[in-house]
């Protein structure tokens, strides 16, 4: 079972929360309501564990701030595939809990972040009463189903070129750029950009590297500019 770290009771805990954007926004008055007394707040570090594959889903996760990772193979190196990423006004662990499984991934935090829980009882009951709120997690696992599938294929047909420039497009379709910069706005390491790719660490810092030699990508510490969009395109398209 993942440790919990600083979780405390949502209404103790001296936040101002928004209820602007979706899917809170959704929410009706009754159910903030129910949110406020019953969820908590919870803080991350880098690296901390949500939640580890198969342990019981008991609690459905609104992202406030940072960003998660969620990885299925062993703790960490080669044999780990990332399978997806999770950031601001995300959810995290409402599979499990719509299907009454148990976690089929770990959620790590990828920096510092911080989370509403909200209990699997609660979650659910929403679920039922909130059309709305049980439309928007439809379409989000349609389309968490659909990008799936397009990666399995890409992991499975590509060259290891064309698998590191998708990762890379999907990154920068995922967190955008930071302010003012082509940086694709996360930090990652070079074991993780493999994990998503499907490739060792090695062959991923040989295929980063010759992007790099080309002129179309250019590390900068943990994070990765893209200089020729088209280029990476292109790259990804006949991988």
């Amino acid at each position: 079972m993942a440790a919990r770290k600083n979780q405390t009771p949502l209404n103790e805990a001296g936040i101002e929360m928004s209820w602007r954007r979706e899917p809170v926004s959704l929410l009706g008055i009754d159910d903030r309501a129910r949110v406020w007394d019953q969820g908590h707040i919870l803080t991350l570090q880098r690296r901390d564990v949500l939640f580890a594959a198969n342990d019981r889903a008991d609690t459905l996760y609104y992202v406030r701030s940072g960003r998660l990772k969620l990885e299925m193979g062993g703790p960490g190196g080669d044999d780990t595939i990332i399978v997806g990423m999770r950031s601001a006004c995300g959810l995290a662990g409402y599979r499990s809990i719509i299907a009454g499984e148990r976690h089929s991934a770990t959620a790590t935090a990828l920096e510092p972040t911080s989370l509403i829980g909200i209990p699997r009882k609660l979650a659910l009951d929403i679920f039922d009463r909130n059309q709305k709120m049980a439309n928007y997690v439809v379409r989000l696992m349609a389309r968490q189903v659909k990008a799936s599938n397009h990666r399995l294929w890409a992991m499975t047909h590509k060259q290891l070129r064309g698998r590191l420039a998708d990762t890379l497009l999907l990154l920068r379709d995922t967190f955008g750029y930071a302010a003012a910069t082509r940086d694709i706005d996360i930090e990652l390491t070079r074991e993780e950009l493999a994990q998503m790719s499907n490739m060792n660490t090695a062959n991923a810092i040989r295929t980063l590297s010759s992007f790099t030699a080309e002129g179309f990508v250019k590390p900068n510490g943990r994070k990765i500019t893209i200089i020729d969009e088209e280029t990476l395109r292109k790259t990804s398209e006949t991988g």
